[in-house]
């Protein structure tokens, strides 16, 4: 996989995601992560959204599960081997991973998408870069 597929994957999947769930203010960023501790490849793409969360804690772990359903009804299933304590569905090679909104922390309410490692070209991880709008809808 060039590392042109591997962003065009992920951000196919963001878009799929943005639009299925019909997300209030969403953006996102994009960048190649390696797919280990070394930081070697292979490498995957990895896109961030941010969308405008439920307030609370509760009201946020409500609507991921909401989130989560609609996107089984629509081809999405269970993350295969993808490994973590997050709530997360997987499509096509690519995973979504749910980070509920905490308030104490201020934290969360975004959804990560794991793309497959399969980038051998990339030499090291990338600092995210701004997804246009239009890529997005």
């Amino acid at each position: 996989m060039t590392p042109d597929q591997s962003k065009a994957q992920v951000i196919s999947a963001a878009r799929d995601v943005v639009t299925t769930l019909a997300l209030k203010g969403a953006s996102a960023n994009f960048s190649r992560d390696s797919c280990n501790d070394q930081g070697e490849a292979p490498f995957r793409g990895r896109v961030v959204i941010a969308y405008d969360h439920a307030p609370t804690l509760e009201a946020s772990q409500a609507e991921v599960q909401q989130m989560i359903a609609m996107l089984k009804q629509h081809g999405w299933g269970a993350p295969g081997d993808f490994r973590t304590h997050a709530p997360a569905v997987s499509k096509q090679g690519v995973t979504a991973v749910f980070d509920v909104y905490s308030p104490v922390q201020n934290s969360g309410g975004s959804i990560s998408l794991y793309g497959e490692c399969r980038d051998v070209t990339t030499k090291q991880n990338t600092v995210p870069e701004q997804v246009p709008a239009d890529q997005l809808s």
